[in-house]
């Protein structure tokens, strides 16, 4: 059963992890979010998808006071809603081709061991989306 919690959650997830994404990217990681919650153990709230440690880094590190404090006054993140609607309401297609796993190769020093290109099924943005279960 989906909560309005959930849902913030899951719109400040994409406000942490692609605010400076266009459109695409949000829908992006939306998907990957969504993908996890439907692959993950019954009644697996989406909050608990977002949440769980060392999956979206934006929980992660400094990015979490800026989530903590944004609210429907932000354009971008009323657009984070409305996205995490579109997507979870089965609105929005799926731009990822059943991506499950995303990452930003730039931003890192070094690949993770889990990264493999022959699984990207999309690159929106700065990100390159793997389905890799």
């Amino acid at each position: 059963m989906l909560t309005p919690w959930d849902i913030d959650v899951m719109a400040r997830t994409l406000y942490g992890e692609a605010r400076g994404e266009p459109d695409e990217g949000k829908v992006a990681v939306a998907h990957v979010i969504r993908t996890r919650w439907l692959k993950g153990p019954l009644r697996t709230a989406l909050a608990a998808v977002c949440l769980k440690p060392r999956q979206f880094s934006c929980w992660d590190d400094g990015n979490r006071a800026a989530m903590a404090v944004v609210d429907l006054e932000s354009p971008q993140f009323l657009r984070c809603m409305a996205i995490a609607w579109g997507v979870i309401a089965g609105i929005i297609p799926d731009n990822t081709g059943g991506a499950d796993h995303y990452l930003n190769p730039k931003a890192l020093e070094r690949l993770p061991a889990w990264y493999d290109p022959k699984k990207v099924t999309a690159r929106h943005g700065a990100h390159e989306f793997l389905r890799l279960a």
